[in-house]
C-alpha cells in the first residue's frame, strides 16, 4: 500500500541514482521514506540509521494506548503489578514504568505520556531527529 515512484519501479538504476551509496560501513543502514504519509518517491528517500528509523515512524496499529510509545504492561511473575510504560528510542530502546499500583491507572498513564513527552525534547535539542509526525 505504499507508492513508489514508477520510474523506480522500472529501473534500478533510477532508484540507485537518487539514492546512492550508504554513507559509510560505520553501522546498519536501511532506505527510509523523510515523509511517511508519502511514498518512495524522488527526493523523499535517504539511507537511515535503526535510531532514525525508530524516530521517524507513525503509531503502530497494534497500539492499544492512543499514544505512541506509551503501552500497558502486565509483570505475571511476583507482585503481579500493572504498568504503564514510556518508551523512546536513544541509539537503543529505553524506557521507564510507572506503577499503576503506586498511581493509579489514570495517573500513571499521564505521566507516562508526559515522561516520554520531556525526552523527545530533550533527545530532538541534543541532535535526535523524531519528526513531527512521528506516532500521528
Amino acid at each position: 500500500g505504499i507508492l513508489m515512484d514508477e520510474g523506480f519501479k522500472e529501473d534500478f538504476l533510477k532508484f540507485y541514482e537518487e539514492i546512492g551509496n550508504p554513507p559509510d560501513e560505520s553501522c546498519r543502514w536501511s532506505v527510509d521514506r523523510i515523509d511517511n504519509d508519502s511514498g518512495y518517491i524522488k527526493g523523499n528517500i535517504r539511507w537511515a540509521t535503526e535510531s532514525q528509523q525508530a524516530q521517524n515512524k507513525g503509531k503502530s496499529v497494534n497500539n492499544s494506548s492512543g499514544v505512541t510509545g506509551v503501552s500497558f504492561y502486565w509483570s505475571g511473575i511476583g507482585n503481579q503489578t500493572t504498568y504503564v510504560t514510556a518508551a523512546w528510542n536513544d541509539n537503543g530502546c529505553k524506557s521507564k514504568r510507572f506503577s499503576v499500583k503506586k498511581y493509579g491507572l489514570l495517573p500513571a498513564f499521564k505521566e507516562a505520556v508526559i515522561y516520554r513527552e520531556k525526552k523527545i525534547v530533550t533527545l530532538n535539542n541534543n541532535g535526535a531527529e523524531y519528526s513531527e509526525k512521528h506516532g500521528k
